[in-house]
């Protein structure tokens, strides 16, 4: 879903008038389901819009189990059909959960801080794998057995390993492996080493052995980005087909219920076909979920920025090059002037008499950085300082206590990001309140509680964004930004089926990236950096998934937020941008997700994000040219802060000084 940076207005301008009637919708379609049918009796365990949902055999009417807060994917029953093991996300990242069928409890089996994901059980029943990264390296297998804890690896690549299977008398595996821009379908005969079956330059995805263990199915991604369903007879040598293509084939793997039959899903439903035929039948299901409530409109007006005046005299800024924070292309060799804290005029390079002039040379200028959903885990100088070396200026975050000054006004005497505070969607704003920017943050089940369904209304009607903290409790509650591009159900072809299209209407989305994580090209080199060595602790990022997200599209649009990543602050928001551009994004439009798109989406377009006259002086002066290298973005040489000038290497003397 590539964002039109000249389009953000106007999409919340169509959120503002989308309001959904509160009435059930019955769903017979869904965005990249995944279906397993249970061993034991045929029963149909399916994730739709983040929950757990049961069908019987033959399809039909569906059982929604869930557990508010938790989005659901890719369910497995266990052997004997009493339990499933789900991959789901609290807000923490991937996590695996145990459920018990005839009681619905749901259990965690995760350690706290662990991101454990594509998890099978072992045919035995005792025994659980999955992919994990313990080590900080790249994902391997580990197994699990379930009554002691006891954990041990089965794998140890150099790349990447995830989605295992079991053959069905659970002695032999077969397993993905990502290594240098290669994919590999590894197989593991017992008491064998490892050998590869397949190697591609694309993706493969979703190994299932047939129960004779002849052959293994896998999906496998075309010239096109599509994806086929593919087959490997186990021959000497192995022998590869096409078992169907033309179909919008969902990234999970086939269940098969005999050596002929297998159920999968694809083209927003669930379908059964036999090994010999070349059509499939569909598996229909009802499910019933509740519409978003009637809500008045949102009032996404411009409004003023309330913190402390801007402050600062007179200062010119003399750019080589300017990126305005909307336009694809640079303004080049301009003087960009500035008064009282604010953008004055952007004119021809000239003399300017006594004027304080800054020229810095061969350098860019950008706007400040916007992070609309940020980390702040220690609010003090060294945090300040290293956001600002970054060229973070304003970030919203939960993390700072309702009532602290650093979330309502920032002195500029010492340097200091702006800093606004994500409120719970519970809090409600007084009578008198006078409309501010903060961001309310959304439970699952929001919309089932009348006095946070009233809290919630009443802050979008004064014009404040609501973040939902999952797309799933987000299309439920009409929120204005979903967090999460990743987690977004659309099908590989890029289609909306009748879930997400029924929950929104038809109308557009407004994402919050989240996308960062240990395998985001050029982090390693932030964390190399000079900033970075002056924290108190060299950090890794997780490693979150197991295929790097792609946006593509152009119904959406992506502001940058890096709270999902557990990166420091700052460090965060430029692995944000790296992220974006790894995701498909050209280098104007991931900085628009950071600059001007942010600034719409908090409503302070007119205040923040674009260097235009009007705007508060929130400039960045970076070395090098971030619209053909997005890394640039990072080496932040100097910047200006409601017009005052501030050198990166005093900032981080300064810092150094007060750690020694």
């Amino acid at each position: 879903m590539t964002p039109r940076p000249a389009g953000l207005l106007g999409l919340l301008a169509v959120l503002a008038a989308v309001a959904a009637p509160a009435s059930a919708l019955r769903l017979s379609e869904g965005t990249n389901l995944s279906a397993h049918v249970s061993p034991a009796d045929g029963h149909i365990a399916m994730d739709l819009l983040g929950s757990l949902w049961l069908l019987p055999p033959q399809g039909g009417e569906a059982e929604r189990i869930g557990r508010p807060g938790l989005l659901v994917e890719r369910p497995r029953w266990s052997p004997d059909g009493r339990s499933i093991l789900l991959q789901a996300d609290a807000g923490r990242g991937a996590e695996l959960w145990h459920v018990d069928v005839e009681s619905r409890r749901f259990s965690k089996l995760s350690p706290d801080g662990a991101t454990e994901q594509h998890a099978i059980w072992h045919p035995s029943g005792t025994r659980i794998l999955y992919a994990t990264a313990r080590d900080g390296s790249g994902l391997d297998l580990w197994e699990r057995d379930l009554e002691t804890g006891l954990r041990w690896r089965l794998t140890d690549h150099a790349g990447d390993e995830s989605a295992p299977a079991w053959s069905a008398d659970g002695r032999h595996l077969v397993y993905v492996l990502q290594q240098d821009d290669r994919w590999y379908l590894m197989l593991r005969r017992f008491a064998q080493p490892p050998r590869a079956l397949v190697e591609s330059d694309a993706p493969l995805l979703a190994p299932a052995w047939r129960p004779d263990n002849t052959l293994v199915t896998y999906l496998g991604q075309d010239a096109d980005g599509s994806l086929s369903l593919r087959m490997l007879i186990l021959s000497d040598p192995p022998l590869e087909r096409v078992l169907a293509d033309g179909e919008d084939f969902f990234a999970a793997p086939l269940t098969w219920i005999d050596r002929s039959r297998f159920v999968y899903t694809a083209d927003g439903v669930i379908k059964a076909r036999r090994f010999e035929d070349r059509s499939a039948r569909v598996l229909p299901f009802s499910a019933s979920v509740e519409l978003p409530r009637q809500r008045a409109a949102a009032d996404f007006r411009p409004r003023p920025l309330p913190l402390a005046p801007a402050g600062g005299g007179e200062l010119v800024i003399r750019a080589a090059r300017v990126y305005d924070g909307e336009s694809a292309r640079y303004r080049r060799n301009v003087d960009i002037l500035i008064d009282a804290g604010r953008i004055t005029a952007i004119d021809t390079q000239r003399d300017r008499g006594d004027t304080t002039v800054i020229d810095i040379g061969n350098t860019t200028v950008l706007p400040g950085l916007i992070d609309t959903y940020a980390g702040l885990p220690v609010a003090d100088a060294r945090s300040h300082a290293l956001l600002l070396a970054f060229g973070v200026t304003t970030l919203v975050t939960p993390d700072l206590p309702a009532g602290d000054e650093r979330a309502a006004a920032a002195d500029m005497r010492t340097p200091a990001p702006r800093v606004l505070l994500a409120a719970a969607a519970g809090d409600a704003p007084g009578d008198g309140e006078r409309p501010q920017v903060r961001l309310v943050t959304a439970t699952a089940d929001a919309a089932n509680g009348s006095d946070e369904w009233s809290a919630l209304s009443a802050w979008r009607q004064r014009g404040v964004p609501v973040l939902a903290d999952s797309w799933a409790g987000g299309l439920k509650n009409g929120a204005d930004m979903l967090l999460g591009t990743v987690s977004l159900p659309t099908s590989p072809a890029g289609r909306h089926y009748a879930d997400v299209a029924g929950l929104t209407q038809g109308g557009p989305l407004l994402l919050v990236s989240g996308l960062a994580d240990a395998a985001t090209p050029g982090l390693s080199d932030l964390l190399d950096g000079a900033p970075a060595g002056l924290l108190p602790a060299r950090h890794t990022a997780r490693r979150r998934f197991v295929v790097r997200p792609r946006l593509d599209g152009g119904d959406s649009a992506v502001v940058v937020g890096s709270r999902s990543s557990g990166l420091p602050p700052g460090i965060a928001t430029q692995a944000e941008l790296l992220a974006l551009g790894a995701a498909g994004l050209a280098p104007h439009e991931a900085l628009h997700a950071a600059t001007g798109a942010a600034a719409a989406a908090l409503g302070l377009q007119d205040e923040l994000g674009r260097i235009r006259p009007g705007a508060r002086a929130d400039l960045l002066l970076v070395a090098g040219d971030p619209l053909a290298r997005l890394a640039d973005a990072s080496q932040v040489v100097a910047l200006v802060l409601e017009g005052r000038f501030f050198s990166v290497s005093g900032l981080l003397e300064q810092l150094a000084a007060s750690v020694e």
